[in-house]
Protein backbone atom coordinates (compact mmCIF):
# COMPACT_ATOMS: atom_id res chain seq x y z
CA UNK A 1 0.00 0.00 0.00
CA UNK A 2 1.26 3.38 -0.99
CA UNK A 3 -1.49 5.97 -1.38
CA UNK A 4 0.99 8.42 -2.89
CA UNK A 5 1.19 6.43 -6.13
CA UNK A 6 -2.20 7.73 -7.26
CA UNK A 7 -3.33 8.20 -10.84
CA UNK A 8 -0.08 9.81 -12.00
CA UNK A 9 2.04 6.95 -10.70
CA UNK A 10 -0.32 4.38 -12.15
CA UNK A 11 -0.25 6.14 -15.53
CA UNK A 12 3.58 6.09 -15.46
CA UNK A 13 3.52 2.38 -14.61
CA UNK A 14 1.00 1.75 -17.39
CA UNK A 15 3.28 3.52 -19.85
CA UNK A 16 6.17 1.27 -18.79
CA UNK A 17 4.01 -1.84 -19.33
CA UNK A 18 2.85 -0.94 -22.85
CA UNK A 19 4.14 -3.12 -25.69
CA UNK A 20 7.13 -1.60 -27.49
CA UNK A 21 8.12 -1.86 -31.13
CA UNK A 22 11.60 -3.26 -31.83
CA UNK A 23 13.97 -2.16 -34.57
CA UNK A 24 13.10 -5.38 -36.41
CA UNK A 25 9.43 -4.41 -36.44
CA UNK A 26 8.45 -7.06 -33.91
CA UNK A 27 6.65 -6.07 -30.72
CA UNK A 28 8.21 -6.59 -27.29
CA UNK A 29 6.00 -7.45 -24.34
CA UNK A 30 6.67 -7.55 -20.62
CA UNK A 31 6.77 -11.27 -19.90
CA UNK A 32 8.40 -11.25 -16.47
CA UNK A 33 5.79 -9.50 -14.30
CA UNK A 34 3.37 -12.09 -12.89
CA UNK A 35 1.67 -10.20 -10.03
CA UNK A 36 0.92 -6.50 -9.86
CA UNK A 37 -0.48 -5.46 -6.48
CA UNK A 38 -1.59 -1.84 -6.44
CA UNK A 39 -4.04 -2.27 -3.57
CA UNK A 40 -4.64 0.86 -1.52
CA UNK A 41 -2.50 3.03 -3.78
CA UNK A 42 -4.90 5.96 -4.26
CA UNK A 43 -5.71 5.02 -7.87
CA UNK A 44 -8.77 6.57 -9.48
CA UNK A 45 -10.49 6.10 -12.82
CA UNK A 46 -7.72 7.81 -14.80
CA UNK A 47 -5.03 5.43 -13.55
CA UNK A 48 -7.22 2.33 -13.92
CA UNK A 49 -8.13 3.21 -17.52
CA UNK A 50 -4.46 3.84 -18.38
CA UNK A 51 -3.49 0.48 -16.87
CA UNK A 52 -6.27 -1.36 -18.74
CA UNK A 53 -5.23 0.29 -22.01
CA UNK A 54 -1.62 -0.82 -21.46
CA UNK A 55 -2.71 -4.42 -20.88
CA UNK A 56 -5.36 -4.82 -23.58
CA UNK A 57 -5.08 -7.26 -26.47
CA UNK A 58 -2.97 -6.07 -29.40
CA UNK A 59 -2.84 -7.24 -32.99
CA UNK A 60 0.31 -9.08 -34.06
CA UNK A 61 1.83 -9.26 -37.53
CA UNK A 62 -0.46 -12.19 -38.42
CA UNK A 63 -3.55 -10.07 -37.62
CA UNK A 64 -4.28 -12.26 -34.61
CA UNK A 65 -4.92 -10.72 -31.20
CA UNK A 66 -2.37 -11.39 -28.44
CA UNK A 67 -2.25 -10.45 -24.78
CA UNK A 68 0.88 -8.36 -24.15
CA UNK A 69 1.74 -9.75 -20.74
CA UNK A 70 2.07 -12.86 -18.58
CA UNK A 71 0.32 -11.08 -15.72
CA UNK A 72 -1.49 -13.66 -13.57
CA UNK A 73 -2.82 -11.37 -10.85
CA UNK A 74 -3.86 -7.72 -10.92
CA UNK A 75 -4.89 -6.40 -7.52
CA UNK A 76 -6.54 -3.00 -7.32
CA UNK A 77 -8.53 -3.37 -4.10
CA UNK A 78 -8.98 -0.41 -1.78
CA UNK A 79 -8.73 2.26 -4.47
CA UNK A 80 -11.34 4.57 -6.00
CA UNK A 81 -11.39 3.38 -9.60
CA UNK A 82 -15.15 3.96 -9.90
CA UNK A 83 -17.38 2.81 -12.70
CA UNK A 84 -15.12 4.02 -15.50
CA UNK A 85 -12.05 2.24 -14.14
CA UNK A 86 -13.91 -0.98 -13.34
CA UNK A 87 -15.45 -1.10 -16.80
CA UNK A 88 -11.99 -0.62 -18.30
CA UNK A 89 -10.76 -3.57 -16.22
CA UNK A 90 -13.69 -5.70 -17.43
CA UNK A 91 -12.63 -4.94 -20.99
CA UNK A 92 -9.42 -6.91 -20.33
CA UNK A 93 -11.54 -10.05 -20.21
CA UNK A 94 -13.44 -9.53 -23.47
CA UNK A 95 -12.27 -11.96 -26.18
CA UNK A 96 -11.70 -10.50 -29.64
CA UNK A 97 -12.41 -12.35 -32.89
CA UNK A 98 -9.56 -13.33 -35.19
CA UNK A 99 -11.16 -12.67 -38.55
CA UNK A 100 -8.96 -14.99 -40.60
CA UNK A 101 -9.17 -18.10 -38.43
CA UNK A 102 -12.61 -17.60 -36.89
CA UNK A 103 -11.16 -18.20 -33.44
CA UNK A 104 -11.25 -15.89 -30.44
CA UNK A 105 -8.25 -14.44 -28.61
CA UNK A 106 -8.53 -13.73 -24.93
CA UNK A 107 -6.31 -13.09 -21.97
CA UNK A 108 -4.83 -16.54 -21.29
CA UNK A 109 -2.92 -15.71 -18.13
CA UNK A 110 -4.94 -13.36 -15.91
CA UNK A 111 -6.39 -15.52 -13.15
CA UNK A 112 -7.03 -12.92 -10.44
CA UNK A 113 -8.55 -9.50 -10.93
CA UNK A 114 -9.26 -8.01 -7.50
CA UNK A 115 -11.40 -4.88 -7.57
CA UNK A 116 -12.81 -5.31 -4.05
CA UNK A 117 -13.37 -2.32 -1.79
CA UNK A 118 -13.60 0.19 -4.65
CA UNK A 119 -16.44 2.65 -4.12
CA UNK A 120 -18.60 4.40 -6.66
CA UNK A 121 -19.29 1.54 -9.07
CA UNK A 122 -22.77 1.21 -10.56
CA UNK A 123 -24.71 -1.68 -12.11
CA UNK A 124 -23.10 -1.14 -15.50
CA UNK A 125 -19.90 -2.67 -14.08
CA UNK A 126 -21.64 -6.00 -13.44
CA UNK A 127 -23.18 -5.80 -16.91
CA UNK A 128 -19.75 -5.21 -18.45
CA UNK A 129 -18.26 -8.22 -16.64
CA UNK A 130 -21.22 -10.38 -17.69
CA UNK A 131 -20.70 -9.30 -21.30
CA UNK A 132 -16.97 -10.04 -21.09
CA UNK A 133 -17.49 -13.51 -19.66
CA UNK A 134 -20.28 -14.80 -21.89
CA UNK A 135 -19.40 -17.78 -24.13
CA UNK A 136 -18.37 -17.06 -27.71
CA UNK A 137 -19.16 -19.13 -30.76
CA UNK A 138 -16.14 -20.54 -32.60
CA UNK A 139 -16.19 -21.12 -36.34
CA UNK A 140 -15.71 -24.81 -37.10
CA UNK A 141 -14.56 -26.56 -40.24
CA UNK A 142 -16.91 -29.45 -39.47
CA UNK A 143 -20.66 -29.15 -39.37
CA UNK A 144 -22.14 -29.38 -35.91
CA UNK A 145 -18.87 -29.25 -33.98
CA UNK A 146 -19.87 -25.98 -32.35
CA UNK A 147 -23.56 -26.50 -32.75
CA UNK A 148 -23.75 -24.57 -35.99
CA UNK A 149 -23.16 -25.05 -39.66
CA UNK A 150 -19.42 -24.24 -39.48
Amino acid sequence: KNPRIGDDGCCALADALKPRACITGATMFNTSLAVLDLSGCGIGPKGAVALANALKLVSNSNTEWVFPSNLRALKLSGNSIGTEGARAMASLLIPLPNEGSGTWSFNPSLEILDLSDNHGMDDSVAQEFAKALQPRRVKSAKRGRDGGDG
